[in-house]
């Protein structure tokens, strides 16, 4: 089998893995029920995501096993690993502004004598902090993938 072959079919399993199961489901939706919102969010971002995060595991075990001697390969990690911190960036952002801005209280607190105490919701920032740790798990996973290549580089010119 040719190598170009390998590449797109490693590229297209994951995506048909995801496609074969989404239309296994149906048109299901992802609906968030908090307090008195009620969110019904689109299964395509939800797709796109698992397929990017998919991709970069993929590529990465391959990668390790091959000693991070190949170009393109490489490329295809580094891209799909910086497009899943950009995801994971905008999501944390989403869940801050949702979470902690986004809030009106009735009646306001302009008509109370005292300011109100600051309550701390720990579960809003246990979540944030998640984001934010699996953005670093994924970017120590990159600057270890170009450590490695790196070094496959100075060996192979010797």
């Amino acid at each position: 089998m040719k190598p170009i072959f390998k590449e797109l079919l490693w590229l297209f399993l994951p995506l048909l893995m995801i496609i074969g199961g989404y239309i296994w489901l149906g048109e299901l939706s992802l609906e968030i029920n908090l307090f008195d919102s009620y969110l019904v969010i689109s299964p395509t971002p939800c797709v796109f995501l698992l397929y990017v995060g998919m991709v970069f595991v993929i590529y990465l075990i391959k990668e390790t096993k091959h000693h991070y001697q190949r170009k393109a390969q490489n490329l295809i990690t580094i891209f799909s690993g910086l497009i899943l911190t950009i995801i994971c960036t905008l999501i944390n952002g989403f869940i801050y502004t949702f979470l902690f801005n986004s809030w009106t209280v009735y009646p306001p607190l302009s008509g109370l004598n005292e300011p109100p105490e600051k309550i701390i919701n720990f579960h809003k920032l246990i979540g944030l902090t998640i984001g934010v740790g699996f953005q670093i798990i994924i970017i120590l996973f990159l600057i270890n993938l170009a450590y490695n290549w790196g070094k496959a580089i100075k060996k192979s010119n010797g």
